[in-house]
């Protein structure tokens, strides 16, 4: 995978975090973006001899997703590998959740993934 480009959300922290990492272990540039700050995954990456750069991105926005393609394009000259990594949760029952929560969730987990696509 040595000089790759991969991308993968929702790596600030948990599943997409661990996944970052392998990809620079394995020789991939790696874009780290999240909603929160992934500089500090981006600098231990680099502090372990692998290539990485933080952008936000809320997966949820058309043009945040246009913007950091365009971005990692013009930086980089391409995208070989996208981990939509992304997720949310929420800590209580169905029955207890109200229709701004469920939206959110599905806004993230599901519509995300296709905004990244277009």
């Amino acid at each position: 995978m040595s000089g790759r480009v991969a991308l993968v959300t929702g790596a600030a922290s948990g599943i997409g975090f661990a996944i970052a990492k392998l990809f620079a272990q394995e020789g991939c540039k790696v874009i780290v973006t999240d909603q929160q700050d992934g500089t500090a995954v981006a600098n231990e990456i680099r502090s372990q001899g692998g290539e990485a750069c933080y952008y936000h991105l809320d997966v949820t926005s058309e043009d945040e997703w246009k913007q950091v393609i365009q971005s990692v394009e013009k930086e980089y000259g391409a995208l070989h590998i996208l981990v939509n990594c992304a997720g949310i949760n929420v800590r209580y029952t169905l029955t207890e959740m109200d229709l701004e929560d469920w939206k959110k969730i599905l806004d993230v987990d599901l519509t995300g993934p296709m905004e990244s696509v277009k």
